[in-house]
């Protein structure tokens, strides 16, 4: 995240749209981290998915 936040932050960007699978693990814990760092997080519905309805 490091890398990701000194390629960013150099560029303006203060805005993040997360995408991809595992919703309640991968998506979750990267939207945290991005968040506490002082991103704002976008996550489309229809761009993330996960295994069972429920963990989505």
């Amino acid at each position: 995240m490091l890398y990701l936040r000194n390629h960013t932050r150099g560029r303006g960007v203060t805005t993040l749209i997360i995408t991809g699978i595992h919703t309640h693990i991968c998506i979750k814990h990267t939207s945290y981290g991005a968040f506490i760092k002082g991103y704002n997080i976008v996550i489309p519905e229809d761009a993330v998915n996960a295994f069972t309805k429920e963990d989505h």
